[in-house]
């Protein structure tokens, strides 16, 4: 089992070899573990293929790590600890010669391959230290590695997967020998067991070129570093033919450190040229002690970004030694928000979407302003707004937001501004808007550098940074579009205007209003399906106007609240729509006219004047109306209102007649079917006895006299 461990440890390490002749095609990095192989002292390459020195009985094989910095399949600290202690161990032993000739000049080319690994690790190495990782031999130069098998039978070393030769031939670096057996015996036999554990199955004769390699381990020493800068520019298009820009990529500046925090003075400063190179006018030596290179861009082009990386130039890795250094030209994401905003700046009624404002944004390549805005955009674009989550209304630079235009810039794929100029104008107010051409900023105050509705835009490079001059929080202040309305009162029969009326509005949209004068002043609020709380009032001819100020954009209902005395209420409400700019809406209402008389009268149905009578509501109990009545019906349609219920009492009766009781009834009457309200007084019965007597004698009563019965006024008392 043992020797089986050391064997899997031996093959592990042919198999890295195996690896490294393989990469002798492709380039490798130099790093801090190297596998040496030279033919001879000081002698050797940077690739795999064995090479016979000054002593042809051995070959030492080295190679480096992998590309990718790693170390070689198989490879790790513990094999490595393991393999060194086995090695020095068995280099230390005392071989005997007998029993198999060659023994000891066996035992001889592994040590001096040791000596010879080591102490090419120890020249090459940063440090000065080095120590062996492994040795062993049998190794198929330029393929795969051979699995070994001693044929007991044949006494000859056999080997699977040779490429050519005969299962009795090794390969070696100048071709194929042949293996001889000149042991025999317990002796060689032992011998043969432990040369098993590096992969020799047989004692080599003297006449064998025998393939030997070592590994040792050590830090190789790095080269001065040649060090050159090639600055280039990210985004191109956002430059080109732009004066805020340098259009060369001369006058950058980097600082060349040891210190990874740049905390110590610059070893070298660095100027590029118009293409962007610079290059280090002398190879800058190493320092075991601070062997890497810090590099850093201090000064950046005009308008362009400082190039954010730390650059680390690495003295094992050739390829860090020109620094790619990419500035980004300074440049501004644009997004406008829009608030729901009146036009004197007061946060009110949002009466339809915002969505659908369009914007027209023109870019200018240079610093301008009004009075010297060139005649010729350099592109421009027209975007409208949309509702975020946060139910904002924004519009910005965006596919999503774009209705036309030109191409937008882009930096890493987001759509931005280089540094110049911008006008953004809204060219399209929303469905229920109008334009106002008003901008506001941040403290709600009228924005700076606006004219006829256009805010300018100033992109400059503050300390290598795009900045907005005046801030980019503009907030455009949207007109709702407002319209007014007239209300007539009309007679339904005769189509003439009727007296006072009493209206109210019915909000019908799902979003709340305001009802302004002519001056913009409040009037009255309404929530979504609910009255605005303001009545209109007709005048004494049923009309009545409002500003056009008066109701956003929207639909309404006009209800009659209080019909004209003598009236009936109109109870069809009549809807409305506000939809153009300061535009009237018109209506006509019309009432039927209430008729209904009070007929006062005795029971021969003759008309009784002189009472007087009371009309009373009953589900107040308000005295409505106090009249006398005449020889003539007595019309109380002025005094009611059409459909409630009244209560007619009589206060004062004529002589003569007993009251009637209390009336109730409900106004109904109409022109084609008029109400009479009838209230009978029956008369009362008096019974008169006279005695005609002597005036000379009272107790004499006279016959024959005839006698009359006058009333208080005088007038005859008659039956009728």
């Amino acid at each position: 089992m043992k020797h089986k461990s050391i064997r899997s440890k031996i093959t592990a390490i042919l198999s890295m070899m195996v690896a490294f002749l393989l990469a002798t095609i492709i380039p490798v990095k130099l790093t801090a573990a190297t596998v040496f192989a030279n033919g001879g002292a000081g002698s050797g390459g940077s690739g795999g293929g064995g090479v016979t020195g000054d002593n042809p009985g051995y070959t030492i094989w080295y190679d480096q790590w992998g590309a990718d910095g790693e170390p070689l399949q198989g490879w790790n600290e513990a094999s490595m600890n393991d393999m060194q202690a086995r090695i020095e161990s068995t280099l230390g032993k005392t071989m005997a010669t007998s029993g198999w000739a060659g023994t000891t000049a066996y035992l001889d080319i592994y040590q001096k391959a040791a000596r010879e690994a080591l102490a090419d690790a120890m020249a090459r190495s940063a440090t000065g230290r080095a120590r062996i990782v492994g040795v062993s031999s049998i190794y198929y130069d330029g393929g795969s590695e051979l699995q070994t098998a001693y044929d007991s039978k044949s006494n000859v070393l056999r080997l699977a997967g040779t490429r050519s030769g005969t299962a009795t031939e090794l390969p070696d670096n100048t071709g194929w020998s042949t293996l001889y057996n000149n042991g025999s015996g317990a002796t060689g036999t032992n011998w043969r067991d432990w040369l098993q554990q590096y992969g020799v199955n047989k004692a080599p004769d003297t006449n064998l070129t025998m393939i030997v390699w070592a590994v040792a381990e050590g830090e190789p020493v790095p080269p001065n570093i040649e060090l050159k800068i090639k600055k280039t520019n990210a985004l191109p298009t956002l430059t080109q033919g732009n004066n805020c820009y340098a259009q060369d990529l001369s006058g950058a500046v980097y600082e060349v450190h040891r210190m990874a925090d740049l905390s110590d003075a610059p070893i070298l400063t660095l100027t590029t040229d118009a293409d962007g190179n610079a290059t280090a006018p002398n190879e800058i030596p190493f320092d075991g002690t601070q062997p890497y290179l810090y590099v850093k861009e201090v000064t950046a082009p005009r308008g362009f970004a400082l190039d954010p990386t730390t650059h680390v130039v690495s003295p094992y890795d050739r390829s860090t030694w020109v620094v790619n250094s990419t500035d980004t030209p300074l440049n501004d994401p644009l997004q406008i928000t829009l608030n729901k905003v009146s036009p004197d700046s007061e946060v009110v009624e949002n009466p339809t979407s915002l969505e659908g404002a369009e914007f027209t944004i023109k870019y200018y390549a240079g610093q301008y302003t009004f009075n010297d805005l060139p005649a010729t955009t350099t592109r421009t674009w027209v975007v409208k707004t949309l509702k975020n989550a946060q139910g904002k209304y924004i519009t910005g630079l965006d596919p999503v937001y774009k209705v036309s235009g030109d191409e937008f810039y882009l930096d890493a794929g987001i759509p931005t501004l280089p540094l110049g100029t911008i006008t953004v104008e809204e060219t399209k107010a929303p469905e229920g808007y109008t334009l106002e051409n008003k901008v506001i900023d941040a403290s709600n105050t009228p924005a700076p550098n606006v004219k006829d509705g256009a805010v300018l835009f100033n992109i400059v490079d503050d300390n290598s940074t795009a900045r907005v001059v005046g801030g980019n929080a503009y907030t455009v202040v949207e007109g709702v579009i407002r319209g007014g309305l007239e209300i007539q009162k009309k007679d339904a029969a005769t189509n003439e205007n009727v007296g006072i009326a009493v209206f109210e509005i019915i909000n019908k949209n799902n979003f709340d209003v305001v009802a302004r004068d002519e001056n913009g002043n409040v009037l009255g609020t309404a929530e979504a399906g609910q009255a605005l709380n303001y009545a209109i009032t007709t005048d004494a001819n049923g009309y009545w106007k409002s500003s056009d100020n008066f109701l956003p954009v929207g639909n309404y209902e006009l209800v009659e609240v209080a019909a004209p005395a003598g009236y009936y209420l109109n109870t069809n409400p009549k809807p409305f729509e506000i939809k153009d700019n300061r535009a009237t809406v018109s209506l006509e209402f019309t009432d039927e006219k209430i008729v209904i008389d009070v007929a006062k009268t005795d029971g021969k149905g003759n008309n009784v004047a002189g009472a007087k009578l009371t009309l009373i509501e009953k589900d107040t109990g308000n005295e409505v109306a106090t009249f006398v009545t005449t020889k003539e019906n007595t019309d109380i349609s002025k005094f009611v209102e059409g459909g409630k219920t009244y209560i007619l009492r009589e206060d004062n009766v004529p002589f003569g007649f007993k009251k009637f009781d209390d009336i109730e009834f409900t106004v109904t009457g109409t022109r084609q079917s008029k109400q009479i309200i009838s209230a009978v007084d029956q008369r009362k019965v008096f019974y008169v006895s006279a005695i005609k007597v002597d005036a000379m004698d009272n107790s004499k009563k006279l016959k024959g006299a005839e006698l009359t019965l006058f009333k208080a006024d005088g007038t005859v008392a008659l039956d009728k």
